[in-house]
């Protein structure tokens, strides 16, 4: 979401002590603290590129809410939403970019730049997120992976009242129309400030007396979100067309309309707008009262009268089909939760390391080549699954590298 989302509703946020929650339940956006902790961190991953200090960091953030007899239930993002592909491939190519650069930087004998550069590079991912859950089990600290967005699934926590706020520095929360946001907390002074959604009526910078939670969302939509981006249409002007349309068809029309925006289909633009919109309401999300993956609200009721005709394809919002055990072992970080390979071999059988196998290969084959590329760099862990015969032929199996499968993490 826009980063001046955030200034925009200064008018409405209130200092917060943690001491103000305690006793209540906070969720917090697993990868706000991981991408803090490696920004916070770079002298010490320059100095040793497997250094593992972040956790050390991310523990005394759980220990911080903990102080406070306040219950953190810890969200993750789960697998790659079809409508971030276009955002994602745009993050991608930047990683790459700096990459390139920080190799350039390394030819040229600059080591300290080049690895101060390739910091800026790593793509906070699944293997470093369940280095984390291992501390969340030792303490007995309530997690969830996402199906797939953390920030839907979080919001999805707010509205069945499963939690009594969240802690984030992504502004998508109040998007979503989250009760209660954490923003900019402090390790020192264990301040942050608060946003409810219900004062939005009382901000001073737009007026929004008259937005209701579809009005605000599309101002947010239009804005810039990762499913929608128009050239040269920001928070001004987004606020102007809505105030100045009656719908959001008009508002399209609007974009359209401005010079800056010719290259712009009508027909193209309204469908990508539309299925933004729908995703920040229905994208699949993992129920823990139900234990099962459902939509955020049920698409086949919907109010909107033009969801009807996505109904026949509804791969966009994520799939709520997925078997029952895939979800306990995603959620729970058994699993990676784009590959669904397991994060540890140590346990498996003979007839589980071949299944990973063959999901592996199937899911290698439609995974984007230069992810791929980049999380074995970052990584270079070269996992060995066994398949092994019987029991008599085990040890002279070990022996015999054409029994053994090497599979990197991806």
């Amino acid at each position: 979401m826009h980063l001046l989302l955030l200034k925009i509703l200064e008018s409405i946020q209130v200092s917060r002590h943690l001491n103000y929650y305690r006793g209540k339940r906070i969720a917090v956006d697993g990868y706000c603290w991981l991408h803090k902790s490696i920004y916070l961190l770079t002298e010490q991953i320059l100095h040793n590129s497997q250094s593992k200090t972040y956790l050390r960091y991310l523990n005394k953030r759980v220990e911080q809410l903990l102080k406070f007899d306040i219950k953190p239930v810890i969200v993750f993002d789960g697998d790659k939403l079809g409508m971030k592909k276009i955002e994602e491939e745009e993050r991608q190519k930047k990683r790459n970019e700096v990459i390139m650069e920080s190799l350039k930087l390394m030819r040229q004998g600059k080591e300290r730049e080049a690895q101060t550069k390739k910091i800026e590079g790593i793509d906070i991912n699944p293997r470093m997120a369940y280095e984390f859950i291992k501390i969340l089990k030792q303490k007995k600290i309530e997690f969830f992976v996402a199906p797939y967005e953390a920030d839907i699934q979080l919001a999805y926590l707010s509205k069945i009242n499963y939690v009594d706020c969240i802690i984030t520095e992504d502004s998508d929360l109040l998007a979503l129309g989250c009760k209660k946001v954490l923003y900019k907390l402090d390790m020192d002074t264990n301040l942050g400030f608060e946003i409810e959604i219900k004062n939005l009526p009382k901000c001073t910078k737009y007026d929004f007396t008259n937005f209701d939670q579809d009005k605000f969302l599309t101002f947010c939509i239009l804005s810039g979100c990762d499913y929608f981006k128009v050239k040269g249409i920001g928070t001004n002007s987004a606020y102007k067309i809505i105030t100045s349309s009656s719908s959001y068809k008009k508002c399209i029309h609007a974009i359209c309309d401005k010079k800056e925006c010719e290259e712009y289909n009508y027909e193209a633009l309204l469908e990508k707008f539309e299925k933004a919109f729908l995703t920040f309401r229905y994208q699949v999300v993992y129920c823990p009262i139900e234990k099962k993956l459902r939509y955020y609200s049920n698409i086949k009721k919907s109010k909107y009268k033009f969801a009807f005709k996505y109904l026949d394809n509804l791969d966009f919002l994520g799939d709520p089909d997925v078997d029952s055990e895939t979800v306990r072992k995603t959620t729970f970080g058994e699993i990676d939760p784009i590959t669904h390979i397991p994060f540890d071999f140590s346990n498996l059988t003979r007839e589980e390391k071949e299944k990973v196998q063959v999901n592996y290969l199937n899911k290698k084959r439609k995974l984007d080549d230069d992810i791929i590329r980049q999380e074995e760099d970052e990584f270079n862990l070269d996992i060995n699954l066994n398949i092994r015969g019987s029991d008599e032929e085990e040890e002279e199996n070990k022996k015999e590298e054409g029994n053994i499968l090497n599979i990197w993490i991806i």
